[in-house]
């Protein structure tokens, strides 16, 4: 859809801005953006978009991911897991141990 009807500028015409600038949030700009958009850019963006024209992709770089690494917790992390392997080490070793005095017990009966 190319080509827009009289009745449909009209329509585009007689939107507020602040509608024309919450329509043009949902087509990817950023609030900084659409809050520099006077009447007529909004008016211009609205008729784009109306017509199907893909609207360009937003001006401003989205910041990468920063991974970090925090020294603290990773430590805090290993003392858990060695705290776990211990209680579980300890709790094979008293089995075996329950199961050997059961076996001489049994042996001595």
């Amino acid at each position: 859809m190319d080509i827009l009807t009289e009745q449909h500028r009209e329509d585009i015409k007689k939107k507020s801005t602040s509608r024309l600038k919450s329509k043009l949030l949902t087509t990817g700009f950023t609030d900084k953006e659409v809050e520099s958009f006077d009447r007529q850019t909004c008016l211009e963006w609205a008729e784009l978009a109306a017509r199907g024209i893909d609207l360009p992709l937003p001006t401003t770089p989205q910041s990468p991911q920063t991974v970090t690494y925090d020294a603290e917790l990773e430590r805090e992390r290993l003392i858990c897991t060695i705290l776990m392997w211990c209680c579980v080490m300890n709790l094979v070793i008293v089995v075996k141990l329950s199961m050997q005095l059961l076996i001489v017990a049994v042996r001595c009966v």
